[in-house]
């Protein structure tokens, strides 16, 4: 099914389900990392044969209460974005993830609602090269993929926004909150 990165949203639907654990707790925590880390097939698959990914999964990541489910869904949604920004052409989309202490100085810098509480939040990073990414993803709630995954995000108290390079790419940001201790 590679090569095709604008079916991706079929594809997910098909195959979620197999990326999810059989004897998943109903709610608890869950690492980030370790949860991009078990949809990687699913995720090489759906991607265009000329689209590199690339992981930067911290390891050490603190967790977050949430159910793994939507949070699979979070990643593919934002993933599957990507790889219709980069379409058939050569492009590459990183993955990242890592811990960030959100204080007040931070949130400053921030371009998100709402602003986040003082505490350990897990920075989930979605960056593609795709150079027409204006219309594919609409994040103020219009559009499939942008309001889920604005719900999604809401859900978990955490917060998105998106920053646009003209002909460079996006990167889409998403902070949860962790169960670490501030």
């Amino acid at each position: 099914m590679g090569g095709h990165g604008c079916d991706a949203a079929d594809t997910v639907k098909r195959f979620l389900p197999l990326a999810e654990p059989r004897f998943e707790r109903p709610a608890g925590t869950v690492n980030l990392s370790q949860v991009i880390q078990h949809l990687v097939p699913l995720l090489k698959l759906c991607a265009a044969d000329k689209t590199e990914i690339r992981y930067s999964l911290r390891a050490d990541l603190p967790e977050i209460l949430a159910k793994a489910e939507p949070i699979r869904r979070l990643v593919t949604t934002l993933f599957f974005s990507a790889c219709e920004a980069v379409g058939d052409k050569p492009g590459v989309i990183l993955i990242r993830t890592q811990a960030v202490f959100a204080n007040r100085q931070f949130n400053a810098t921030l371009d998100c609602e709402p602003i986040l509480s003082e505490r350990w939040h897990v920075w989930l990073q979605i960056i593609d090269t795709g150079a027409d990414t204006a219309d594919l993803l609409e994040w103020s709630g219009r559009g499939w993929s942008g309001s889920e995954a604005a719900a999604i995000v809401r859900r978990q108290e955490g917060g998105m926004w998106v920053t646009r390079s003209p002909g460079k790419g996006k990167i889409v940001h998403v902070l949860l909150p962790s169960v670490a201790e501030t």
